[in-house]
């Protein structure tokens, strides 16, 4: 007799639970159910001349740093696929910029350009400074009259170290340079801009399905990177529409209700800023001369706040254009070949549609600004100058700041067996 009042205590809490976990199975079988499709395979083969419904001439751009085991593995013999898929004559410019490497990526890229050769393809290659070289440099930087900018003092190592973005868009702009040098020299003006990473494991029908984001209608486009879980592997240039960075790595990724809602959908996302291994651009400002369109870094001063952004984040808000910046989540590349084989045409799995919307929404309830509180004092006090000395500043990308420092760290010296 004196157990079974416990028991009828015990049952309204019972009933809560099961209801609770009721809802909560109802709710997973939901999410599941509305993810969106798996990618749809293109119909047939990339036509040798796509181009002039997708964007017309491309530039094809890279920047290579210590990339020599996917250059040889990959990604040059896919970068030749895609260039004889688009068309060898002048429908393609391939300019890819090396510096700082300590492995055989010059070598790696030596036989790629022979590659381009063959096929007739025109080329411009630049090799910059080596791994050793940038070493010397960063291990013996001048005496603090003599900066000329790019050092950043790192007050808790007590010493100089040289920050990492500056060279990033230096090194980007070099591999622009062919660019206008033929317009200026050939008449030859292009219409595409396609970026492609160094590390990104692509195949020609993702450039062409990437090109042809929202029927070409875009000033950017972006391609995704995933791991087989669906987390975004770049997000430090990724802001939704209303300029916030991810709110989790988990899909659906984005705080704004646009950006997530077309996430969910699998349609193009509308952004400010993204960056995926592959990204087309419109090129038509970067011939514009009043605009003089650059890659940059941020002011070493504002830097010195322990505050940094992606010189590719800063691209796209000195670019906007009224054709918008779109994340394409159809075009999936990956870190590795076997991550790439699992996230290109499958589902996101159920079990991170499931993890991921729950990790949103209570990232949702609990999420803090755009840029912290925090960080939005260090920039208005670096805004202000010192009063006296210098005026006022002002950085027009501060949605693409966030906390931290970037700075040149020592790389290991690889030996590789195809080396020379």
């Amino acid at each position: 007799m004196l157990i079974r009042p416990v028991r009828l205590r015990r049952l309204p809490l019972l009933r809560i639970i099961i209801a609770l976990l009721t809802l909560l199975l109802l709710d997973a079988l939901l999410l599941v159910a509305s993810r969106p499709a798996a990618p749809a395979s293109l119909s047939s083969p990339v036509s040798p001349r796509h181009t002039a419904e997708n964007g017309g001439d491309i530039f094809i751009a890279s920047i290579h740093r210590d990339s020599a085991p996917l250059l040889h593995a990959s990604w040059s013999d896919a970068l030749l696929r895609l260039v004889e898929a688009l068309g060898q004559d002048s429908s393609v410019h391939v300019s890819i910029a090396e510096a700082y490497s300590s492995d055989g990526t010059r070598n790696e890229l030596r036989q790629l350009q022979l590659g381009l050769e063959r096929l007739g393809a025109s080329n411009t290659f630049t090799y910059g400074m080596t791994g050793h070289e940038l070493a010397t440099l960063v291990d013996n930087p001048p005496v603090p009259r003599n900066m000329k900018g790019g050092w950043l003092w790192l007050e808790r190592e007590r010493q100089w170290a040289f920050r990492e973005t500056p060279l990033l868009a230096s090194l980007r702009n070099e591999a622009l340079v062919p660019l206008r040098r033929l317009q200026q020299e050939e008449g030859r003006t292009f219409d595409r801009i396609l970026w492609v990473d160094d590390h990104a494991i692509f195949e020609p029908d993702d450039v062409v399905e990437l090109l042809n984001t929202r029927g070409g209608n875009y000033t950017t486009a972006c391609a995704t990177t995933l791991d087989p879980s669906s987390r975004l592997a770049e997000a430090t240039a990724t802001r939704d529409d209303q300029g916030n960075p991810i709110l989790s790595s988990r899909w659906p990724w984005f705080l704004s209700p646009t950006s997530r809602a077309a996430v969910q959908k699998g349609a193009p996302v509308a952004v400010r800023s993204c960056w995926g291994g592959l990204v087309a651009m419109n090129a038509a400002p970067f011939y514009d001369n009043d605009v003089n369109l650059a890659f940059r870094a941020i002011d070493d001063s504002l830097a010195d706040k322990r505050i940094e952004a992606d010189e590719t984040c800063l691209l796209q808000v000195d670019r906007a254009g009224a054709r918008g910046v779109w994340m394409n989540p159809s075009v999936r590349l990956a870190r590795t070949p076997e991550e790439y084989d699992r996230v290109r045409r499958g589902q996101v799995p159920w079990q991170s549609v499931v993890l991921g919307s729950w990790a949103n929404r209570l990232g949702r309830w609990f999420s803090a600004s755009a840029v912290d509180a925090d960080l939005r004092s260090r920039v208005q006090a670096w805004s202000r100058g010192v009063p006296g000395r210098s005026p006022d500043r002002y950085e027009p990308g501060v949605h693409c700041l966030f906390d931290g420092t970037r700075v040149v760290r020592r790389k290991p010296i690889l030996r590789l067996p195809w080396q020379a």
